[in-house]
């Protein structure tokens, strides 16, 4: 079952904030299952701004992903604001399949290795990327 665009969404902010901060968010270093899902259901980090690894972003950086990882699918923003967000500005996102992505553009991934790279199931990332409560 396809849970939501919204869920696409969400994904989406977790690869950005990724790839622009070299790592996962904050909920990757819960040591339990259940620790994990209530961080990402109640991720405060993203949405009151006090993540640190967001600091070196720019605004329009932060602001979106801040809205992708919002844990209110309702409030995501849908996929035409996110192209038509500031960050995005006089960005022809048809090049970015022409053009290779220019050398020091994202900063260096860090590998991380942990027991939750590989645990989660498709049913356990599914229930959590639905549609949550308030």
């Amino acid at each position: 079952q396809y849970p939501s665009v919204a869920s696409d969404l969400w994904a989406y902010g977790v690869v950005m904030y990724q790839l622009l901060t070299g790592r996962p968010p904050e909920w990757a270093d819960a040591a339990a299952d259940e620790e994990m899902e209530d961080k990402i259901v109640h991720f405060e980090g993203a949405n009151a701004g006090s993540d640190e690894r967001l600091a070196g972003l720019s605004s329009d950086a932060q602001d979106l992903i801040k809205k992708l990882l919002n844990p209110n699918p309702e409030l995501r923003p849908s996929i035409e604001e996110v192209m038509n967000h500031p960050w995005f500005a006089g960005m022809d996102i048809g090049d970015l399949y022409l053009e290779p992505v220019p050398e020091g553009y994202f900063r260096p991934v860090e590998k991380v290795q942990t027991e939750t790279d590989t645990r989660w199931s498709k049913r356990q990332l599914s229930k959590v990327w639905s549609a949550q409560p308030n």
